[in-house]
């Protein structure tokens, strides 16, 4: 058993269910160094009794945007045998924090987005070096792989680790309320029981372009495709512009603010036949598939995110050409018809997460990839 250093700016809360699992490995034991300040929105996790967090530096400036961490020395020395490092370039932090992990005698990895896109020669020859300094780079999807290789990197080097959120408590949520009567469920959080719900949850920003959506949903109700409505969970700098702009093109949009009790969430979820998010996909996937509920987005993987791989057209969800209104009027439409048709169904979604996007599936990845490096 490896003694493993897991070092991060800061743990966002959504991080807990994985860091449970690592912490109760029974391969290797983890240690977890973190900041506990919250971040751009995000709470930071702190631990609680069964997972640690030893306090480190985390540095941010309000003007520039600039993040960064310090105070690492510790969590890259012996005892530890290995650690894995948050994988950002622009953190000057993380070429120090592996440079002195090397120089300790420490197996090293990056946990990282890794390559989400095509780059220009010079910045792909500078990520491949930043992540050439660890011996393993951990990625949340399997297309960084790919365009690893393309780029010229060992795609040996690379393990695909995925991502996830809490699988166990999501799954208690939706074995409660999967045989309740959907207009029932509807009806206990004052959704309408018949009308197409379509629903989004993130924070409102301009990079998740509602407007797009709301344009679409116009485009349906206009045309006799849908009498489709929108729900929409989260708070952010965009809200007051997206209603005003709904209201005046006669689109219902319900705006219901931030929810944090994740029962509230579930019910809402699954009570809607769709989750949209336009601009791109991230956690969204996890939260919408985990309670059987489509997605729709783009297909312009240059522009998503790496959970975008937890959508498959025509089982979980349905993809949209960029940029393209139209298009996503298209395909909300037929996204509905499926749903009601129950040609795709929440197990089909639910199953489109398991073997790869749960925290048992990232500890065993990680715990594999570790034993590779720490026999």
């Amino acid at each position: 058993m490896a003694l493993i250093s897991v070092v991060y700016h800061h743990f966002p809360h959504y991080r807990e269910p994985v860091m449970r699992a690592l912490a109760a490995s029974p391969v290797h034991e983890y240690r977890f160094f973190g900041g506990v300040d919250n971040y751009d929105g995000i709470r930071a996790f702190s631990g609680n009794s069964k997972v640690t967090v030893e306090p480190i530096s985390f540095l941010h400036d309000a003007k520039t945007g600039k993040i960064d961490l310090a105070g690492f020395e510790r969590a890259v020395s012996k005892p530890f045998d290995a650690t894995i490092i948050i994988g950002n370039i622009n953190m000057r932090g993380t070429w120090k924090a592996v440079s002195q992990a090397r120089r300790n005698g420490l197996a090293t990895a990056f946990w990282s987005h890794g390559w989400l896109r095509p780059e220009p020669w010079l910045k792909a020859k500078l990520r491949n070096y930043y992540f050439s300094r660890a011996d393993r780079v951990l990625t949340y999807g399997a297309r960084a792989v790919q365009l690893a290789q393309k780029s010229g990197f060992d795609a040996k080097r690379i393990r695909v680790i995925g991502n996830s959120l809490d699988w166990d408590m999501q799954s208690r949520w939706f074995d409660k309320y999967k045989g309740e009567d959907k207009g029932t469920l509807r009806a206990s959080i004052g959704m309408p029981a018949d009308v197409p719900i379509i629903m989004t949850i993130s924070r409102v920003t301009s990079a998740c372009r509602y407007d797009w959506l709301i344009d679409a949903v116009s485009n349906l109700r206009k045309t006799g495709g849908s009498a489709a409505e929108i729900w929409m969970v989260g708070d952010g700098p965009e809200l007051a512009a997206l209603k005003e702009k709904a209201r005046a093109m006669d689109v219902p949009l319900h705006a219901k603010g931030a929810l944090y009790e994740e029962e509230q969430i579930a019910k809402h979820i699954m009570a809607s036949d769709i989750v949209a998010s336009p601009g791109k996909v991230g956690l969204t996937a996890m939260h919408s598939l985990a309670y059987g509920t489509p997605v729709i987005t783009h297909s312009d993987f240059d522009r998503q995110m790496p959970e975008v791989e937890a959508v498959i057209e025509g089982k979980s969800g349905q993809f949209f050409t960029f940029g393209d209104v139209q298009d996503l009027s298209r395909s909300i439409g037929l996204l509905l018809d499926k749903v009601a048709s129950k040609t795709i169904t929440p197990l089909d979604c639910r199953t489109s997460l398991e073997g790869r996007f749960t925290p048992q599936d990232q500890l065993r990845s990680i715990d594999e990839a570790m034993s590779e490096l720490v026999p």
